[in-house]
């Protein structure tokens, strides 16, 4: 049948929901940290994405739920490449996000506050885990091309 996909692209319309773990800001997941919130999936799945996840979060989703609206988070990012894991027989797709940020009228990406997000590949569902990590609040909102004025949100 048809699977219902969520359209939350307006932040204004997120909820703040606890994410299903927290670690350090500065904290990697391992794979057998990733594997464990996958096979432990069982009520812990979130419908929407968080609206500005701090540092150390973790959300977990069932794609073929959610789709891509895992990725409206509130935030702007920059795609920083990605991998696969373990190299040989991977089951884990893994890819680097950097906040984007401003600098002379110039936009870079920047470490301080960054999300790497864990899609599997070989299991029964496509799960997609996202964690933050870094410091929130070094994030600035930039200018948005759909944006009206500057003190609004981008719409993602």
């Amino acid at each position: 049948g048809n699977v219902y996909k969520f359209q939350v692209c307006n932040p204004a319309l997120q909820m703040t929901m606890e994410p299903v773990a927290r670690t350090k800001p500065t904290k990697a997941l391992t794979l057998a940290e990733v594997l464990n919130f996958v096979e432990n999936a069982e009520g812990k799945l979130h419908l929407l994405p968080p609206n500005k996840a701090q540092g150390g979060d973790v959300y977990l989703f069932d794609k073929d739920q959610v789709g891509q609206d895992y990725r409206c988070d509130g935030y702007m990012w920059r795609q920083n490449g990605s991998k696969l894991i373990p190299r040989t027989n991977p089951v884990v797709r893994k890819t680097y996000f950097f906040m984007k940020i401003e600098i002379d009228g110039k936009r870079i990406s920047s470490k301080e506050f960054s999300k790497v997000v864990y899609e599997t590949l070989n299991h029964d569902k496509k799960y997609v885990l996202v964690h933050y990590q870094g410091d929130e609040g070094k994030y600035k909102p930039l200018s948005h091309g759909s944006k009206k004025r500057d003190d609004q949100e981008p719409d993602c």
